[in-house]
């Protein structure tokens, strides 16, 4: 199976042979510019660990890499001066924040989260019974799982030191939140308390994408996961237990009936 990693290739201008450069794999390499003594690289990369575009610097011929740039900003393309003394690259930063619109009117939207460069809320985010908002937040490359009022105000950090949480879904009771993490070393599907205590694993795949949804009644998380290079949709039991097979053709996005009895889902 193709793994979609960029690698640094050095290739022979004389006989055409090659040689991978020592270096760890990156989800994407934008640009890359040598250093005016070839003693390096100068590049924009996505790195697996924070998935962010930095600059970075990588030594030559041993393939080292190390940052340039360390923050939470994109970086694109990067080109040095003659001496290699000064670099310029472009720069871009995202900034999304929670927002409340009384009775769904979007004229009257308030802004309640003020927190630049967090990404409160992309990666995720749903309404507890009473109005409170659980949502996701970034710090350094890691996500989190915070709650805090309609208003904005009280927010409590709810996971930390667990490694990256998104797509959090509240079930219709409030008891629990269910969520994506990678905490066990690769994305799956757990459950806590709304207060933040009692983790539960509730799935244990090799890979689970989008987004879980929930059945109305709140007793079944439904999923999708890839076997076989073919995603597929399950449920799982709100307590665990083994996970059921929905679909066996290529399907994705699940999401069930208010009367729980049917689901609608992407086909192929």
């Amino acid at each position: 199976m193709k793994d979609n990693k960029a690698r640094l290739i050095e290739i022979s201008v004389d006989d055409k042979t090659e040689r991978p450069l020592p270096t760890p794999p990156w989800l994407n390499i934008s640009s890359l510019s040598w250093l005016p003594d070839g003693s390096g690289l100068v590049l924009t990369g996505r790195d697996l660990e924070t998935k962010l575009f930095q600059v970075w610097l990588v030594s030559y011929p041993d393939g080292k890499p190390r940052r340039i740039t360390n923050d939470l900003s994109s970086y694109a393309g990067a080109s040095l001066t003659s001496d290699g003394k000064s670099l310029v690259s472009v720069q871009s930063a995202r900034v999304t924040s929670l927002w409340i619109a009384p009775n769904g009117n979007a004229d009257q939207a308030t802004k309640i989260s003020f927190e630049t460069g967090k990404d409160e809320g992309l990666s995720g985010l749903s309404l507890t019974p009473d109005a409170r908002i659980v949502h996701t937040k970034r710090n350094a490359g890691t996500s989190d799982l915070w709650i805090v009022g309609s208003d904005g105000a009280n927010p409590v950090q709810l996971t930390m030191n667990a490694g990256k949480n998104y797509a959090p879904k509240v079930t219709s009771d409030g008891r629990y939140i269910v969520f994506i993490s990678d905490r066990a070393g690769k994305n799956d599907i757990w459950r806590i308390d709304l207060d933040g205590r009692n983790s539960i694993q509730l799935t244990r795949f090799s890979a689970i994408l989008g987004m879980p949804s929930l059945s109305a009644d709140s007793k079944f998380v439904f999923f999708e996961t890839r076997q076989d290079k073919t995603s597929t949709i399950w449920k799982v039991s709100i307590d665990g237990g083994e996970p059921i097979q929905l679909t066996q053709s290529s399907s994705s996005r699940p999401l069930p009936s208010p009367k729980g009895d049917t689901f609608i889902c992407d086909d192929g």
